[in-house]
């Protein structure tokens, strides 16, 4: 009762907050999560990277359409680290000034020429999203991402993450900093084929998104090969659905039963998503460190039980033989014998995984607390 009241007072004095949401369409996908929830007259603002581009301004245009928002899409002429982005990143400042918004909610991409030109931007009404506070291990061109984020951090006072550790993290290296906790919102897809026939026999394990080394593709093949190796196992086959820039250098060679790994390696088109959720039993995250993850998100949507390792983002989410199943990180032993308990238990275990999984994200992704949670936090700087 506390909560919807609160709710709906926050909700009353927010209605007509003039917000203007500045993203890339990298983290469009979750920035599709949240503002059709928003209790704001919006403004949506994207950059649409030339290369990789995880959606087109129609997409995004008819999203924006379809929920009463204003859509600013920013098509990038050139390569995001070239120069000349310069002058387009000084129009997307120029235009958020233009609207003259109450609150300007930032998404970080950690740019250099984009962090230059937000110095014009009002610092007070500025709340920055911070996906990773600190950067995964194995990222390129470290040292330009640090003075990009050395420059946000320096000058900006309000900032939201998508985790409680996440949160902890930011607490310890910027105590003097303004900083909410919001947990990524769940990622819709579609209904993709409603008519998928899941094989009674074969279990199917999916591994989804870009191929990084932080997401630990490596140990999950050679869990997978110790897997095959084992001959007691019932039968299964491993996805794999993402780009990869070093596919045949660092993976291909990992993969020694090509009869039970199924690859996708490409750029996945939006309408393809739900139906590999949908046509899989587990999404499986064996990565060495994460501060967030969007494929468990889509997992949650579509309830899919995850197998994962043990870092703290996962143990937030995953109740290990409650609603899924998490192994010691980096150990290859450790994931094939989690692989192997979940085929073992599958007939009995699935159904009671899927409904305590389901549960958890009634409770805590529910597009109410969503609303509440944004209003509360535009209300601090508005």
């Amino acid at each position: 009762m506390h909560f919807v009241q609160n709710y709906n007072t926050w909700a009353q004095s927010n209605s007509n907050m003039k917000v203007y949401y500045f993203s890339i369409t990298s983290f469009s996908d979750v920035d599709m999560g949240i503002m059709h929830h928003l209790n704001a007259d919006l403004v949506y603002g994207a950059i649409v990277q030339k290369r990789n581009a995880n959606y087109t301004r129609e997409e995004l245009q008819a999203y924006c359409d379809k929920h009463n928002i204003i859509f600013e899409g920013y098509q990038m002429k050139y390569n995001l680290k070239d120069p000349r982005c310069l002058f387009t990143f000084l129009e997307c400042i120029a235009n958020i000034r233009k609207h003259k918004p109450e609150v300007i909610y930032l998404v970080a991409f950690d740019n250099i020429y984009f962090s230059l030109c937000s110095l014009l931007l009002n610092r007070t009404k500025t709340i920055i999203a911070l996906h990773d506070v600190v950067f995964h291990s194995g990222t390129s061109f470290l040292f330009v991402l640090k003075l990009s984020r050395w420059i946000t951090m320096t000058y900006f006072r309000n900032f939201q993450v998508f985790s409680r550790e996440q949160f902890k993290i930011f607490k310890r290296l910027f105590p003097r900093k303004q900083v909410n906790f919001i947990p990524l919102p769940l990622k819709d897809f579609g209904n993709g084929n409603l008519n998928i026939n899941k094989s009674k026999k074969v279990i199917q394990f999916l591994f989804f998104g870009n191929v990084l080394f932080y997401k630990g593709l490596d140990i999950l093949l050679k869990a997978v090969n110790n897997l095959v190796e084992e001959k007691s196992a019932p039968p299964f086959t491993l996805v794999i659905a993402g780009r990869s820039d070093n596919w045949e250098t660092e993976y291909e060679p990992l993969i020694l039963y090509p009869e039970i790994v199924k690859k996708h390696i490409r750029f996945i088109g939006n309408d393809e998503v739900a139906n590999f959720f949908q046509n899989a039993d587990y999404l499986v995250l064996p990565y060495r460190d994460a501060t967030q993850s969007g494929p468990l998100k889509i997992a949650f949507h579509y309830n899919i039980p995850v197998i994962a390792s043990d870092i703290s983002s996962f143990k937030e989410e995953v109740v290990s033989g409650v609603d899924g199943y998490l192994f010691k990180t980096g150990d290859v032993e450790d994931l094939k014998q989690t692989l192997l308990q979940s085929l073992n238990k599958h007939q009995t275990d699935y159904y009671n995984l899927k409904k305590a999984q389901l549960q958890y994200v009634n409770t805590n992704y529910s597009p109410e607390k969503v609303k509440h949670d944004f209003s509360e936090m535009f209300s601090k700087v508005s």
